[in-house]
């Protein structure tokens, strides 16, 4: 194993990494992903120092002539070893460099417990029996409702027709409206 000290990049990514470069000539590094670094080394078996050094850029994107910017830049040039910095990971990117598993995901999810239930009356079950036969009593009474409505202003109905059209009109419109009152909101 070469005695070449890692070159290590470190960008100030709160809460991961944080580098201070206010008020020393040598920036100040702390943080997650720092503190992280010498476990990591250690499983790995690297018996190696290593130097910190401060990045300010982006992840990197690939140009149109292959090279990259960024720390994916830095990484595919070998201008750092490592880097310490929360990059999203992409098939693209993995191709050029090696990497950790993803040991932070901000991602969202959410898991539900569900009934496996093979009956042909399983569309019934997001409801309770009581609340499917509410539903069914208020879709009675809204029929109710509304031919009994319709009923009582059938005669005010066919005055404002006879005031409009005449009295031979209205005399077919009774006839038929006798013989079928439920069509009349259907």
């Amino acid at each position: 194993m070469s005695n070449t000290p890692l070159r290590v990049l470190v960008a100030h990514r709160p809460p991961l990494a944080f580098v201070d470069e206010a008020n020393t000539a040598q920036p100040i590094f702390s943080g997650y992903l720092v503190d992280l670094l010498p476990t990591l080394l250690q499983q790995a078996k690297v018996q190696s120092t290593y130097g910190l050094y401060a990045f300010q850029g982006p992840g990197g994107k690939q140009l149109s002539n292959g090279s990259w910017t960024g720390v994916m830049g830095e990484l595919t040039t070998h201008h750092a070893d490592m880097a310490l910095f929360p990059l999203t990971l992409t098939s693209q990117r993995s191709h050029y460099i090696e990497h950790t598993q993803s040991f932070m995901d901000d991602g969202y999810g959410m898991l539900v417990k569900t009934r496996q239930i093979d009956s042909g009356y399983s569309f019934l079950l997001p409801f309770q029996p009581l609340t499917w036969a509410l539903f069914l009593l208020a879709l009675v009474a809204v029929m109710v409702i509304i031919s009994v409505l319709d009923g009582i202003t059938r005669r005010a109905r066919l005055r404002a027709i006879e005031r409009t059209h005449g009295v031979v009109r209205v005399q077919r419109v009774r006839k038929r409206g006798k013989t079928a009152m439920l069509p009349s909101f259907l």
